[in-house]
């Protein structure tokens, strides 16, 4: 007697997960450039206003279709201050998929630690700690 089917998918693989400033296609070779990666801000006052930030990030081994989620969760409190949901698509588990997420006006309501977490069908695929500091600490 076999073992039943497991209908479930494969859970991708984060190859990256990278914040920074900008991300610029190059056009000639068909790469992406990143620009002005960072693991922190500073701010003067709180709440804090990041004017834009990218999230880039780099997913292989799934297949099909996943309900994506990408959100920023303040570690003190555990709670979600952004949550970005969308539709992540692979044609097979070889594929390499890269996805910008780009973050304007983002607000950290206070400092200390952050975390940027992707889930597909509401698993974390890759967190990524973030520290906010106060300007002068």
């Amino acid at each position: 007697m076999q073992p039943p089917k497991s209908n479930s998918k494969p859970k991708p693989e984060a190859l990256a997960m990278i914040i920074c400033d900008t991300v610029m296609d190059d056009r000639k070779t068909n790469k992406k450039i990143l620009v002005g990666t960072f693991n922190n801000i500073t701010a003067k006052i709180f709440p804090a206003m990041h004017q834009e930030m990218h999230i880039f990030i780099v997913l292989t081994g799934g297949h099909g279709s996943y309900e994506g989620v990408l959100r920023c969760i303040h570690a003190k409190s555990n709670k979600p201050i952004m949550e970005l949901p969308g539709r992540i698509e692979f044609q097979s588990p070889l594929a390499v998929i890269e996805i910008d997420f780009a973050l304007k006006h983002l607000a950290f309501p206070e400092d200390g630690n952050y975390v940027f977490e992707l889930c597909c069908d509401n698993e974390i695929i890759k967190a990524r700690k973030f520290m906010v500091t106060k300007q002068g600490t």
